[in-house]
């Protein structure tokens, strides 16, 4: 039995076979490579691509609250012992990724470079933008917002200005301000910084709008309003931090001349709520995945055909009859050889260990041997002591003056004082 592997394509225009013979036909798919943008660079109701993720997740309200802390007891102890380090938690949340400048923090920038420096490595592929939304609400209004966060994503990427400034313009909520304020604070040292607060007041939005005046030197008018000249700055913010992911404004420059798309005239689409993640869902739900845009990069020998959207959008997600892989920025590496130039990339593909690889030999055992010696029968608090030691910084006890066990919290502490506030505490 002879096997013959074909594609849609040759089923489309017929195959010819030879009369006596068994065949096993086996149907190939064509590979698409996506880029999603998923949730958490867009609130509801906006068509705003964050620079990174919010703050807080929404609820079903699309108000982003603030998680209570479990312990209410526990964290009035916190409040008492490490007053710095529970503002530090509260007001500015860790984020391992960002520690040190780590380069390989995933934001929104990242993916929009990971599409340009395919594109230019992959010369056949072919780029379509795919906006989506959940499904609850109107229908129409739906189909609308999804085209609206399709456009500003290509608006970014083609370097359109005004194209974001419209596509965000009615489709923006007051969280994006929040969500660009503190971002801005926070990777550019201006002073706009909330203070823990989840929404941007007027004068913060007044405190951006002049710093943003002073570092792009630009003119926008100082009122703490949020109009087409502040969603202009917003496009400048994220434009800025796509040219810093690349390697500088002619960097990307060069790689924007190398976008090609499935449709000139289609270059993005919006499919509204048709095409959810999980289609077991009923009708009606909100659900964060499906708020997303995807970047879809296809190559020969198949191309879907635009001039029908409803039809390509089955094609491509009913149908499935592309492979997709998931494309992230590590798989987009530095080229190397005398005809790369510096900040060229190129796709590859890891090479899978030999067996036994990074497997022990003896079975993996932790301990926690300095926690357990922490522990106290007669001091509930004494599993503290490990935070004293990690984050000194934030209002450690000063030596010589702890309790039995050292928590500060225990039987024999009488007084303290914080090194960082200068309020003193006293404990019966």
């Amino acid at each position: 039995m002879k096997e013959i592997k074909i594609g849609l394509d040759d089923l489309e225009k017929g195959i010819e076979l030879d009369t006596g013979e068994q065949y096993t036909l086996i149907l190939t798919k064509t590979g698409v490579y996506r880029v999603e943008i998923e949730d958490a660079f867009f609130q509801t109701a906006s068509a705003v691509f964050l620079p990174d993720v919010p703050l807080a997740q929404q609820e079903d309200n699309g108000i982003a609250n603030e998680a209570a802390f479990s312990n209410d007891e526990l964290w009035q102890a916190l409040r008492k012992s490490h007053p710095a380090f529970v503002d530090t938690l509260e007001n500015k949340p860790f984020d391992p990724e960002a520690e040190d400048g780590n380069p390989r923090r995933v934001t929104g920038a990242v993916r929009l470079a990971t599409v340009l420096r395919f594109l230019q490595k992959n010369k056949s592929h072919q780029l379509l933008i795919a906006g989506h939304t959940d499904r609850a609400g109107d229908p129409d209004y739906n189909q609308e917002l999804s085209e609206a966060r399709a456009k500003s994503v290509l608006a970014l990427l083609e370097g359109d200005r005004n194209g974001f400034v419209d596509a965000c313009r009615i489709y923006h909520v007051a969280d994006d301000d929040a969500v660009f304020v503190l971002y801005a604070a926070r990777t550019r040292g201006w002073p706009c910084d909330m203070d823990g607060n989840r929404k941007a007041s007027a004068q913060e939005i007044k405190e951006f709008q002049q710093s943003y005046n002073e570092g792009f030197s630009a003119h926008i008018v100082v009122d703490g309003m949020v109009g087409k000249q502040t969603l202009g700055a917003y496009y400048d913010i994220l434009a800025d931090d796509l040219a810093s992911a690349v390697g500088g404004a002619d960097k990307l420059k060069a790689l924007r001349g190398d976008l090609r798309f499935v449709s000139k005239q289609r270059r993005c689409i919006g499919f509204g709520e048709k095409y959810p993640v999980d289609r077991s869902e009923p009708d009606g739900t909100r659900c964060q995945s499906d708020r997303r845009v995807e970047m879809l990069l296809y190559g020969p020998p198949r191309i879907p055909n635009l001039s029908d959207p409803q039809k390509a959008g089955r094609e491509i997600y009913v149908e499935k009859i592309y492979e997709v892989t998931p494309l992230t920025p590590d798989a987009i590496e530095p080229g190397s050889g005398e005809d790369t130039a510096p900040g060229d990339f190129h796709l590859v593909d890891a090479e899978p260990p030999d067996p036994g690889v990074g497997e022990p030999e003896e079975e993996l055992a932790t301990t926690m041997d300095y926690v357990d010696s922490a522990r106290d029968p007669q001091d509930r608090w004494a599993f503290l002591e490990p935070l004293d030691e990690a984050r000194t910084e934030h209002g450690d006890w000063p030596s010589g003056s702890t309790g039995r066990n050292g928590t500060g919290l225990g039987e024999g502490r009488k007084l303290w004082t914080s090194p960082t506030t200068g309020v003193r505490f006293r404990w019966p």
